[in-house]
């Protein structure tokens, strides 16, 4: 998925589980941590960790790019 990622022209962000390998696999872009509760059904929180993954696209200039 890493490589694919890489490779397009476009935009992206993916949020998977905070591990050790999925931190090695995708150490070529932009992470940001969060931190959740997640519930299921009427169960107790629990707390979880993600990372969302950014593509390393300068913001700026795809500010300027033209949606159509």
């Amino acid at each position: 998925m890493a490589e694919l990622l890489a490779g397009i022209e476009g935009r992206f962000i993916v949020s998977l589980n905070d591990c050790p390998e999925v931190r090695d696999i995708f150490s070529d872009f932009r992470f940001a941590d969060v931190k959740l509760d997640y519930t299921v059904g009427s169960g107790a929180q629990r707390p979880i960790r993600k990372v969302v993954i950014l593509d390393g696209k300068d913001m700026a200039k795809a500010r300027k790019l033209p949606l159509f």
